[in-house]
């Protein structure tokens, strides 16, 4: 009888917080009609095979500490969206430093390429660099490393 309680007590310690961590991953993931959306720099990107239009976008942290880079929605009408997905979070060294500026995706080979604007504080400019990933919803990570503008200019929303 021992055995059965602890195996119980066991299972029950493994799958409340899976349970709970599922829980609380899809509260944060929402229906909102589009009036909602507060992002900046709106791309929408339409899957024709899949029924389905991305909208991609600028967040801030002045919206959310910690939330600057871009946000991703869902729609199968153009009217209830899903979201947000964080597609795009600056990791520790990337050369974009702060403010992030209008992401354009474009399918390619099986492949979501994300055009983006960056500011790099130590060379005092903004560039264009290329993100890539396997699914619209992300990841993306660095494509081009760094920018793909020409580096002794200042550059505002690539465009494929």
């Amino acid at each position: 009888m021992g055995k059965l309680r602890f195996c119980l007590l066991l299972l029950v310690l493994t799958v409340a917080p899976c349970a709970y961590a599922q829980l609380a991953a899809s509260d944060s993931i929402k229906t909102h009609a589009l009036s909602e959306i507060w992002i900046r720099d709106p791309f929408i990107l339409t899957d024709t095979l899949n029924q389905t239009y991305y909208l991609f976008g600028t967040t801030s942290s002045t919206q959310k500490p910690g939330s600057a880079g871009f946000d991703l929605y869902t729609s199968k009408d153009l009217v209830s969206w899903q979201g947000p997905y964080a597609i795009f979070r600056p990791y520790k060294g990337f050369w974009g430093s702060k403010n992030y500026w209008a992401p354009e995706c474009h399918v390619y080979q099986g492949k979501y390429y994300l055009f983006a604007t960056f500011f790099d504080t130590t060379a005092n400019l903004r560039g264009t660099t290329i993100l890539v990933a396997d699914q619209p919803n992300g990841p993306f990570t660095e494509h081009a490393m760094g920018r793909i503008t020409p580096q002794e200019w200042g550059a505002l929303d690539g465009t494929l």
